[in-house]
């Protein structure tokens, strides 16, 4: 059912000042509307994986900024072709802002030059070790159907998830970057100690 509300078409940041813990929440979310692909499904979350990958090296590791950062991207088809990115962490209210812009600059550099070849190796062998442990449940083949039925895609192409994994690459996941993380448009929330 669609509600009517849509993400704004611009940046917005919004500085929130509730609770008494001395720890900042930040969330970015990048929305739109894209063409759903089944295809663009896969892109969104291999680029997911890859975020995290990266991000976590450099807000976590490199900086010392948090204990959690993390990315989700969402594809949907209905009611309205669109997708949702989401990045997310945790961290010292004094070093929010920072972090933001650390975050920021790393999505720019990430769009200009895309993942290296090291990290897509990381995310095939995520990605297709995921697939070997999902085709073993049975709420992945009722859900995998459904979807493929929902879809109006074959079902057998549930059997070949790791063949078009094993076809990802850098270039595409950077032109998914070009679309899912469009610094011109997205919401940056930040919520703060009062």
């Amino acid at each position: 059912m669609d509600t009517g509300i849509n993400p704004p078409k611009s940046v917005l940041k919004k500085i929130v000042r509730k609770g008494l813990e001395q720890k900042a929440q930040v969330l970015f979310v990048f929305a739109g509307s894209t063409e759903w692909a089944i295809d663009n499904e896969l892109q969104i979350k291999a680029l997911t994986e890859i975020l995290n990958i990266r991000l976590r090296q450099i807000v976590r590791e490199d900086e010392g900024g948090t204990y959690n950062i993390w990315a989700y991207g969402d594809l949907r088809r209905y009611p309205d072709e669109e997708y949702m990115m989401y990045i997310g962490f945790g961290s010292a209210p004094e070093k929010a802002e920072k972090l933001s812009l650390i975050v920021l600059k790393e999505m720019e550099r990430f769009k200009k030059n895309g993942p290296s070849e090291v990290e897509m190796g990381k995310v095939r062998e995520i990605l297709n070790r995921e697939h070997e442990t999902n085709i073993k449940k049975n709420s992945f083949w009722l859900h995998s159907l459904k979807t493929n039925y929902l879809h109006e895609l074959p079902p057998e192409r549930i059997l070949t998830i790791p063949f078009h994994v094993d076809m990802l690459d850098s270039e595409t996941i950077r032109k998914a970057a070009l679309v899912y993380l469009e610094l011109s448009n997205y919401s940056h929330f930040i919520l703060l100690p009062e």
